[in-house]
Order: C-alpha cells, then sequence, then structure tokens
C-alpha cells in the first residue's frame, strides 16, 4: 500500500446524518461530566448527527452567540410589546376603546386644524385662548358622536347611519350625515343609565 492509498478519517464517507468533509479536521480532547455527556449524547441522537459534530456545531454557535442573543432580545420585546398592547386594549374598553381613541384622536387634529386656519394663529393651539375656546365647544357632542361611530363600526361596518338611524326609531327626513348622527348620540345620551 502506498502513502496515496491510505485514508485519513476526513476522507471516509460522512456517517449517518453527518456533513461532508470541509478542510482539515483535527482532534480536540477535554473532559464533561456525565450529565453534560448524556445531555450531549441525546441531542446527538435526536439531531441524526455524531456527537462530536454535535459538540461542533454548539461550539460555532457560541461564537455566533452575540447575534442569536441580539435576535433573543428582539423576539422577547415583541413578545412584551403584544401583550401591553393587549392590556391596554383590556383596560380602555378592549378594541372598543383602543378604537374609540383613534376617532378621539382625529376628531380632535381636525377641530384644531380648523381653529388654526380660522384663527390664522402660529401660537401652539393649547397657548391661544380663542383656540382652546373653539376647539372646546366643538368637541362638546364628540363623545356621543365617538360611541355613534364605534357602535357603528362595531356592529355592521357596511350599515350606514341612516339605517342605524332608523333602526332606533328617529326621524331622519331631510337631515344630513352629520345631523343624523347627532340624533343617534342624543338618542344614546338619553338612554344612557345615570352616572353614580
Amino acid at each position: 500500500m502506498t502513502d496515496d492509498d491510505k485514508q485519513t478519517p476526513d476522507d471516509r464517507a460522512p456517517r449517518r446524518g453527518g456533513r461532508a468533509p470541509s478542510g482539515k479536521r483535527g482532534k480536540f480532547a477535554f473532559r464533561v461530566t456525565a450529565e453534560l455527556r448524556e445531555k450531549l449524547e441525546a441531542a446527538a441522537a435526536a439531531s441524526g448527527r455524531p456527537v462530536s459534530e454535535e459538540i461542533e456545531m454548539r461550539l460555532e454557535a457560541s461564537f455566533r452567540e452575540p447575534e442569536i442573543i441580539e435576535d433573543a432580545v428582539d423576539r422577547a420585546k415583541n413578545a412584551m410589546l403584544d401583550v401591553l398592547v393587549e392590556k391596554e386594549k383590556k383596560n380602555h374598553g378592549g378594541p372598543y376603546g383602543t378604537y374609540a381613541g383613534l376617532v378621539f384622536g382625529n376628531m380632535l387634529s381636525e377641530r384644531v386644524n380648523e381653529a388654526k386656519q380660522m384663527f390664522g394663529s402660529n401660537v401652539e393651539w393649547i397657548f391661544d385662548d380663542a383656540m382652546v375656546g373653539y376647539v372646546y365647544h366643538a368637541m362638546q357632542n364628540t363623545a356621543g358622536l365617538i360611541i355613534v361611530d364605534v357602535v357603528k363600526t362595531y356592529r355592521n361596518s357596511h350599515q350606514p347611519i341612516s339605517m342605524m338611524a332608523r333602526g332606533l326609531g328617529i326621524d331622519i327626513e331631510g337631515l344630513t350625515e352629520d345631523q343624523m348622527r347627532e340624533k343617534v348620540a342624543d338618542h344614546f345620551k338619553q338612554h344612557a343609565p345615570p352616572l353614580r
């Protein structure tokens, strides 16, 4: 047998579930506890790799640890954010409260923009008494309008306000959509239980 005929361990075919040889491999002996050995053997059996490849794969992964940790932290942050969002929904009227908050924010923005155009002020609206007064009066019926909007959206997103008003027994003849919305809001105000 010549030197060319001799095979090294790296020249042999890969074992069950193993990988093809990639470059020169060397031996590295070290001691482990019986418990760690059992864990490595179980992990190797589950993955279909020889124990030596399981150890090598795990060691290589340890050098990618910062990336792995960053990914795990990102996943944990997203999961925590999801939990907080769900908690906020529950604490603020569920999806209805969340939606009502969005509707209120949109209505407030519209009234503030109207005030800025009307008064032509460059001052932030909360520091201009005239704009605050306008926004206050324009938003007085907002709670009722928001309730109508939330109810309409969640009862049936395709149901027009006129159908809701008719369903509540409100005479809507000749009314605009905004007037119908106000009548529906008034209806809910009149039928609301007294505050304690």
